[in-house]
């Protein structure tokens, strides 16, 4: 297997998709790194330290596509 294809796999299967989030929305008034820390704050709370987010990308359509840093994440 091409080693290009099994990396873009393992990053694959690291994402979620988060739809519904509106313009009016606190989550949806913040930009990706503020996502990105907003999400990580949250794992931290509910004693997830250990599975954290490596990116948090708004898509057009009001989703935002997380990638987690690790496979525990998921």
């Amino acid at each position: 297997m091409n080693p290009k294809v099994a990396a873009r796999e393992g990053i694959k299967a690291r994402q979620i998709m988060i739809e519904g989030i509106y313009k009016d929305s606190r989550l949806g008034q913040m930009g990706s790194p503020q996502l990105k820390e907003e999400l990580n704050k949250i794992l931290n709370d509910l004693e997830l330290e250990e599975r954290n987010v490596c990116s948090a990308l708004i898509q057009r359509r009001r989703g935002i596509l997380v990638e987690a840093e690790n496979d525990a994440a998921c």
